[in-house]
């Protein structure tokens, strides 16, 4: 009887779709790989230009705004917010009447603890005039 019974026969799914997609001469651009954690780690990069993107789009009849720093030159995300607008008929009461609700934040990088500081990493460092 073989180990794997049903399901996914390899553990190793997104290597081997990364694989696959460079021999098809692609890229990936996921979340995953363009964070600045995985682009220092692997490719030695560091973003150079950081700058915060913003974009809005419908979904399931709500408005959702995705804003992200990134260094578009050279394609690292070092962090993001996505936010939704409900709509009018959504079904939660508390979410009536135009609220807006964080779905996900996310800043990458190396672990820095709450109370330090380390310029050389992108956690708790400053873009703007303030932070989430």
């Amino acid at each position: 009887m073989p180990l794997v019974t049903s399901g996914v026969e390899h553990g190793n799914l997104r290597e081997l779709s990364v694989a696959r997609m460079k021999d098809h001469g692609t890229q990936c651009r996921d979340v995953r790989t363009r964070e600045v954690g995985i682009q220092e780690i692997h490719n030695k990069v560091r973003p150079y230009q950081v700058e915060l993107i913003r974009r809005d789009y419908v979904a399931n009849n709500g408005w959702e705004t995705f804003l992200s720093y990134e260094d578009p030159e050279q394609d690292i995300l070092v962090g993001l917010l996505r936010l939704r607008k409900c709509s009018s008929d959504t079904f939660k009461l508390e979410l009536k009447g135009g609220v807006s609700v964080v779905r996900e934040l996310h800043v990458y990088g190396s672990v820095v603890p709450v109370n330090a500081r380390d310029p050389s990493k992108f956690q708790h460092q400053v873009f703007t005039s303030g932070n989430a």
